[in-house]
């Protein structure tokens, strides 16, 4: 006899149908691989730190959560009548901390937060318990302590919101480990004056990972995709995995982003500490631009302080990889609302990417067209000699009359330039602008694609327009093709 179905603890037949997430081989273009990082090496030959606090995040001191007085009474008395009549039978008294912030200056503060720091800091790099290794130790805390509270005094004044309370407040212990903790793991070697920088350790049986060992079950809802490695996003809420999925969809057809994956089972995952406990936080995207530079995206709402401090870990994490430099540049990416990724990823594309210009604009158009027809190498061909000819013209345009010149260059018909054209001046595509000029008396003047429309229906479907009329007036007309500007395309 077969074997019977499973059933449940209450004999009803296990009903729930099981999705398959894997990686697909015929998507291997798409894969994306990363460093499994274990820990950080930290070595100083000239005891020479630095700290990049502009791009730290904040620290908000909290009165709502940690209040700053109190109203109390002695236990004796009672009270008289219902509760919403009388009051207390012996006064309250208020007790604050109004003589803690006069024995504890923020100065004070901010030396002893300093102090732990380095103190922490050379116990990372402690090298021995021998006389020789104390004293180099001792040396080492004189030297690192000026730099370290120049960068705790930085920190406070720029990056702590104290929200009109009392600057000592920052001496409780709860901020003041945050502080401790932010800092600390921001600070590396200053490799720009001769320290070794710093370096990512990386797990010594398995150093890579890839979406290609992406292989699993799950009963959650989940959607195909397009444009990711990995067949299926599992949504484990009811929008945003849904609504970023898309997102990054549209922005690879859109030739912004080459391919993406859900950090699901990957093992991407980021150490920090919080409140001295060790924690790992795994981002929730990895996004390969079309320039090829990797993107940690971090889909977030509302963020606390732990959050933040995830953020500083994941920026000390694209540190010590860049630094590395085995698999590319990283950054990256807080979204604070799916809807608006693609938005962000256009606009972190055009102002943060080393690349300009046209020169950005073709790398994004060659991935646009390969999305959009595949990857014959004659198509990129055009849209190579497309890019170099309004670079080389003056007015950075790419006339009509120049279109069979493009055929013969890319050995191909004319009809491809014109579908590589129409393509990229697609609306919505923000790569080129087709645009159509008139003569008048001031030179010439731009013509709407609807008038274009209009006379063109008027001579070949109404006959309303004379052949002569209709080569006179297209005759005068000059058709160009224009790059989109960086404010026209934000």
């Amino acid at each position: 006899m077969p074997p019977s179905p499973p059933r449940t603890l209450l004999g009803a037949q296990e009903d729930k149908p099981k999705q398959h997430v894997r990686a697909l081989p015929e998507r291997q273009h798409l894969a994306i691989r990363f460093p499994i990082v274990e820990g950080y090496a930290f070595a100083l030959k000239h005891n020479l730190i630095k700290c990049d606090v502009d791009s730290m995040e904040r620290l908000v001191i909290e009165p709502h959560y940690e209040p700053t007085a109190t109203f109390i009474s002695a236990t004796v008395g009672y009270r008289e009548g219902s509760p919403t009549m009388g009051g207390l039978t012996v006064p309250t008294v208020i007790q604050d901390r109004h003589e803690y912030y006069a024995q504890n200056h923020i100065h004070t503060i901010m030396f002893q937060i300093a102090k732990t720091i380095v103190e922490q800091l050379a116990e990372v790099a402690k090298q021995g318990d021998d006389a020789k290794s104390r004293v180099l130790r001792l040396q080492s805390r004189h030297q690192l302590f000026p730099q370290v509270y120049s960068i705790v005094d930085s920190y406070v004044r720029n990056k702590v919101d104290f929200q009109g309370e009392h600057p000592s407040e920052l001496g409780l212990e709860l901020y003041a480990k945050r502080v401790i903790e932010r800092i600390r793991d921001r600070i590396e070697p200053d490799d720009v004056h001769g320290e070794p920088p710093l370096m990512p350790v990386l797990n010594r049986y398995k150093q890579f990972g890839t979406t290609a060992d992406v292989d699993f079950k799950t009963t959650k809802p989940c959607f195909a995709t397009v444009m990711s490695h990995i067949n299926q996003v599992v949504a484990d809420t009811q929008q945003w995995e849904q609504s970023a999925a898309f997102r990054l969809e549209m922005a690879a057809r859109r030739g912004l982003v080459k391919s993406y994956a859900k950090n699901d089972r990957l093992g991407l995952t980021i150490p920090y500490d919080y409140l001295d406990i060790e924690h790992t936080y795994t981002p929730d995207y990895l996004v390969r631009f079309a320039t090829d530079v990797m993107l940690l995206i971090e889909i977030k709402g509302e963020e606390d302080n732990r959050d933040k401090a995830k953020h500083d870990a994941a920026r000390r994490w694209i540190s010590a990889v860049n630094n590395w430099g085995q698999l590319g540049r990283w950054e990256l990416h807080v979204c604070r609302s799916p809807q608006l990724l693609e938005k962000e990823l256009l606009e972190r594309l055009f102002l943060k990417e080393s690349q300009r210009g046209s020169a950005l604009l073709a790398t994004r158009s060659e991935v646009y067209l390969a999305n959009q027809l595949g990857g014959d190498g004659k198509w990129a061909r055009i849209n190579h000699l497309i890019w170099d000819a309004i670079d080389s013209a003056p007015a950075k345009v790419l006339r009509l009359s120049q279109v069979e010149d493009l055929a013969r260059s890319s050995s191909s018909d004319p009809d491809d330039v014109f579908t590589v054209l129409a393509l990229l001046s697609h609306p919505g595509s923000d790569l080129l602008k087709l645009e159509y000029l008139a003569a008048d008396s001031n030179g010439r003047k731009e013509v709407s694609t609807a008038e274009v429309v209009q006379r063109l229906r008027a001579w070949w479907k109404d006959r309303s327009l004379s052949d002569e009329q209709w080569k006179a007036w297209a005759g005068a007309t000059l058709v160009q093709w224009t790059p989109f500007k960086v404010e026209t395309a934000l």
